[in-house]
């Protein structure tokens, strides 16, 4: 390894030193990241890097995730060129309090919701068109219906409350009636979600109640591309608005004859995708990989006889 150090100090934006903070380096090249804690004085080091190209970042709970470069909330960071015998190059790094989204859940008669996963999502440009993307932060609500979202850069947020059936894979649901994935004040559809503002080191209260609605099934047949049916494959539901990072959805199980069937969908507009081979072709899954992604809107009856045609 051509050895080089970096070592360089992270404070808060007062100034004051911010202990066991979390940096992390990585180079694309190398698919290693090395992770290293700040000490009492904020203070990080890495040693023995070998020569390349790497994305730093610095994160702590409370505070807003930073990369090297970034100048705003959500810009892209850019890389540290490492090169070969280089001398020990410092990198510091000032981190501002994070902003906090909080609230409770409640159901139709003003009871609280327990165990439900709330979000924040920010609408970003990908490919083309518009997105609602959400941003790695989750609280589930306790049993008073309570949740806590921190860490948040400044901004304005869409908040999701989806309360997940507990049935096991392809299990048929002990209910009929649900809830429906509830956007902030109370609306089942994103278009009609009010944003929340956040700014550094303050709190926004969002209390609202959940939406009930009758759970219904979605059942169809995926087949490959010379027409066999699928076999032993998993089929996804996914929030069609929440792109497919999103944590939330339903999985079912592909029967042998290529049959599906998803039970306890609440009403909303929905990705279906199902993979054969893996869902990524290429070095990190089958050369034979075939995906299929079909949208579907759900409304308050079952949706059946849904056709999916997977293509390499």
């Amino acid at each position: 390894l051509i050895g080089i150090a970096s070592s360089a100090r992270i404070s808060a934006d007062a100034g004051t030193p911010i202990r066991r903070a979390t940096v992390r380096a990585s180079a694309r090249e190398f698919r290693e990241t090395r992770t290293a804690l700040t000490d009492s004085a904020g203070r990080y080091e890495f040693k023995d890097l070998p020569a390349g190209r790497y994305s730093v970042e610095v994160s702590k709970a409370g505070f807003v995730t930073m990369s090297f470069g970034q100048r705003y909330a959500f810009e892209a960071g850019r890389p540290v060129d490492v090169p070969a015998a280089s001398l020990p190059d410092t990198i510091n790094f000032s981190l501002p309090r994070g902003g906090v989204i909080a609230g409770r859940t409640m159901d139709e008669f003003g009871d609280a919701v327990a165990d439900a996963m709330v979000s924040a999502s920010r609408y970003q440009f990908q490919r083309g068109r518009t997105r609602l993307q959400p941003l790695g932060r989750f609280s589930q609500t306790n049993d008073l219906g309570q949740f806590r979202m921190y860490g948040l850069a400044p901004g304005d947020y869409i908040v999701t409350a989806t309360l997940r059936s507990r049935e096991a894979l392809g299990a048929e649901p002990q209910e009929t009636t649900g809830y429906a994935p509830t956007y902030y004040p109370g609306t089942s559809s994103p278009g009609e979600a009010q944003r929340v503002r956040v700014a550094l080191g303050l709190e926004a209260a969002t209390d609202f109640a959940l939406i009930s609605a009758r759970l219904v099934r979605v059942s169809g047949l995926v087949v490959s591309s010379t027409g066999r049916p699928a076999t032993g494959g998993v089929i996804r539901l996914q929030d069609r608005e929440a792109g497919a990072g999103f944590r939330g959805g339903k999985n079912a199980r592909i029967d042998q004859d290529g049959s599906f069937t998803l039970t306890g969908v609440a009403p909303g507009d929905y990705v279906l995708t199902a993979g054969l081979g893996g869902f990524r072709p290429g070095p990190d899954g089958a050369e034979d990989a075939e995906l299929v992604r079909l949208p579907v809107n759900v409304g308050s009856e079952d949706v059946k006889g849904l056709l999916l045609t997977t293509s390499k």
